[in-house]
């Protein structure tokens, strides 16, 4: 009598294992009988689109002289190819490795129990066995295993979780509290929105960012999982896994920083400047509120750096900034948008009272001396006041008139500031 392969295994065990190496690798799979036809396949059209610019890796499987099937696997990941190194490869090959010897075992049971040669194998040991193995290659791994029973709400975790926090090894009984330990309290609703997304079909896999809970504090995770259903289409459980990925958050921070700060005194930059500006006006016509421009020049700023130097200077605009940014309230904004020029957002304005305040407490300031090094520098700034919705509803138009108002300061003889008023234009025009 000739027996099939599906007649030896039980083919929803083959594809559970598929998902778990495909999730735990990122590489797509399938497996075919010796007929070519497809037992099992998970992935990007099962390798289809890989034949003609990736090496697939062919693994038979075979028992009792005969082969039976073969695992058909992409070597390269998914995503960026240039992530992708030998050690993955390895891992890869050892998961495969070890379905094709759980493919054999079972596969071998049966032709014994048909053949009635030896006797059977106890399945509890054989699983137990199986579970084993799969948590060696897990712990040598960079990734975190997740379950989630959702039939009685059981959240398991494998053995390598250690590495973050040894008493979360295991099952958690409640799902929600273990959650609530775990995740930061500034990304649990993200979090828990991304995984209704998927529960709700809106999404094919369930995937997240969000800070975990450590000994050492707060480390970045990416998560992913996909459920499993029953025969009845009904989802029962969850399995995923989570990598550490506060290196490349930390990188990522970096470059943001170095594309929205000026690198010199760490305030934000025009860029910044100019996103937070049409967003405060958004919000500002929404509400029906008032907002102020201060647009600052330093006086006399190219005498420093001609008399002493540019790292005189560069010390200088440091000094400046951490003035600016000590005069301004919690809820107002400060940027340098050039070499000396700055410039202040103040929200929510209800009269001028407040704008004047501050232009007070900054000129105030400067009637002191400036102390860098053995020098004391005196210096004094020019500024420009513009507020929406009076002088403009639109930013450009805002900074224009600011800008318009601050050289008139300069005209009127410096170390003061000005409101825009329609006339200013006239006037500059004609000195």
């Amino acid at each position: 009598m000739k027996f099939q392969l599906k007649d030896l295994v039980d083919i929803k065990k083959i594809q559970i294992f598929l998902e778990k190496i495909y999730f735990f690798t990122g590489m797509p799979c399938k497996i075919i009988d010796s007929n070519a036809n497809i037992l099992a396949r998970i992935g990007d059209n099962c390798c289809d689109n890989w034949q003609k610019k990736h090496k697939l890796l062919k693994l038979p499987i075979i028992f009792d002289g005969i082969q039976w099937a073969t695992i058909i696997q992409a070597t390269s990941p998914l995503g960026d190819i240039s992530n992708y190194d030998e050690e993955k490869n390895k891992f890869m090959i050892t998961l495969l490795n070890e379905f094709i010897e759980i493919v054999q075992d079972m596969g071998s049971r049966q032709l014994q129990l048909l053949r009635k040669q030896s006797l059977l194998l106890n399945k509890e040991r054989d699983l137990q066995e199986i579970k084993q193995r799969y948590e060696v290659a897990v712990l040598n791994s960079d990734y975190f295993i997740w379950e989630w029973d959702f039939k009685n709400n059981e959240l398991y975790l494998s053995q390598n979780w250690t590495n973050i926090e040894e008493k979360l090894v295991g099952k958690h009984k409640n799902v929600r509290k273990s959650v609530r330990y775990l995740i930061h309290p500034q990304d649990r609703k993200t979090a828990i929105a991304d995984l209704k997304r998927y529960l709700r079909g809106k999404t094919l896999y369930y995937q997240s960012e969000f800070r975990i809970k450590t000994p050492d504090g707060y480390k970045y995770v990416y998560n992913k999982g996909k459920g499993v259903k029953d025969s009845n289409e009904n989802m029962i459980k969850m399995l995923g896994s989570m990598i550490d990925i506060t290196e490349r958050k930390q990188m990522e921070n970096e470059i943001r920083h170095m594309a929205y700060y000026d690198s010199l005194t760490n305030l934000p930059n025009r860029t910044f400047f100019a996103n937070k500006l049409e967003e405060t006006l958004q919000k500002a016509k929404e509400k029906g509120k008032k907002e102020a421009v201060i647009f600052i020049d330093v006086d006399e700023f190219k005498k420093v750096n001609d008399s002493l130097g540019h790292d005189y200077g560069d010390q200088f605009l440091k000094i400046i900034a951490s003035i600016l940014e000590s005069c301004i309230e919690k809820e107002d904004f400060v940027a340098r948008i050039s070499g000396d020029e700055f410039i202040i957002l103040l929200t929510e304005i209800k009269d001028s009272s407040r704008i004047i305040n501050i232009c007070e407490r900054i000129i105030n300031v400067f009637k002191n001396p400036l102390e860098i090094g053995n020098n004391n520098i005196f210096t004094s700034v020019s500024m420009g006041i513009s507020i929406f919705p009076d002088d403009g509803k639109e930013a450009k138009t805002l900074l224009k008139k600011a800008d318009t108002a601050m050289r008139n300061s300069k005209v009127e003889g410096k170390n003061k500031y000005c409101f825009f008023t329609s006339c200013l234009n006239e006037k500059l025009n004609a000195k």
